[in-house]
């Protein structure tokens, strides 16, 4: 039932603001960017937190949900970067972190 509440919830706060979405596994990737899609959100979806940074920088973000445990860079220090990219400009920046994944 609260994840009906959830879903809803996203629903009515979607109006065309944009998602990051960034998780190294492409399936949870697809799953994810599918669901925010069809809830009206514009979605960019990265696999690798290196193209996530860019996209970040070139693209209007109103939200970032990124999964923890990735290769490279891991989430926590993706947002820590984006935080600081855009912390002077805009401190509500929403960001989601999703710790999910195989042990």
């Amino acid at each position: 039932m609260r994840e009906k509440y959830l879903i809803s919830k996203i629903a009515r706060t979607a109006k065309q603001n944009s998602i990051l979405v960034v998780d190294d596994d492409p399936s949870v990737l697809d799953s994810i960017s599918l669901l925010l899609k069809k809830y009206g959100y514009i979605v960019i979806s990265c696999e690798r937190a290196k193209d996530a940074f860019k996209a970040f920088q070139e693209e209007k973000i109103d939200a970032v949900l990124s999964d923890v445990k990735m290769p490279e860079i891991s989430g926590v220090e993706l947002l820590e970067k984006i935080h600081a990219y855009k912390f002077p400009f805009d401190p509500s920046l929403p960001q989601i972190v999703n710790k999910y994944g195989r042990p």
